[in-house]
């Protein structure tokens, strides 16, 4: 876009933008504590696991529960931030190999589908996919291509991976009451 005095604009990506509102309202919230509830599906194990947790300055105080605990520590709303950014540092794989380095016969994509919440702007829906594919600018790529008449496959080699997280309920200022017993003699 020109404007009068011949200057370029770049106009930011509609995925970046609504990031950037979303994490405004967020940080603009009346709240520093709240009750976060969510469901994590992977492909191992099948199916969800739940966290819900206690959360005040972004720090997790209290684990009420935590099901995920094979893959994945407790998640706070500014985890899952990171997680949807456009160029975050990638969620932590279940296994730390990561085959598609810089000048790699393959290469990491990474796809991220976010819905944010329109009022806290926290991240209600969360959808991430990685892949590894063909690096094209590679040399082995192309002899492959020739020799074998199709692009290298990379299941052996960390393949994809997929995640959907959901945020069931957050509850603005919802600390664990205490159990209060009364004994009567």
């Amino acid at each position: 876009m020109s404007s009068s005095t011949g200057e370029t604009r770049r106009r930011a990506r509609p995925e970046v933008a609504d990031l950037a509102a979303a994490r405004a309202r967020w940080q603009a919230r009346p709240f520093s504590a709240y009750r976060l509830t969510l469901t994590i599906y992977e492909p191992e194990p099948p199916g969800g696991c739940q966290q819900e947790l206690v959360i005040r300055d972004e720090q997790v105080v209290e684990v009420i529960r935590n099901a995920c605990r094979r893959y994945r520590d407790p998640m706070t709303v500014s985890n899952l931030f990171t997680s949807s950014a456009a160029d975050p540092q990638r969620i932590t794989m279940m296994s730390g190999l990561d085959p598609c380095q810089v000048g790699s016969v393959c290469r990491r994509v990474r796809e991220v589908q976010v819905t944010y919440d329109p009022l806290p702007g926290y991240p209600h829906v969360l959808r991430v996919a990685e892949q590894n594919r063909p690096n094209w600018r590679h040399p082995a790529t192309w002899q492959h291509l020739l020799q074998y008449g199709r692009p290298p496959d990379y299941p052996m080699l960390g393949g994809s991976f997929n995640q959907h997280i959901v945020v069931e309920s957050l509850t603005p200022g919802a600390e664990r009451q205490p159990t209060c017993v009364t004994i009567f003699r």
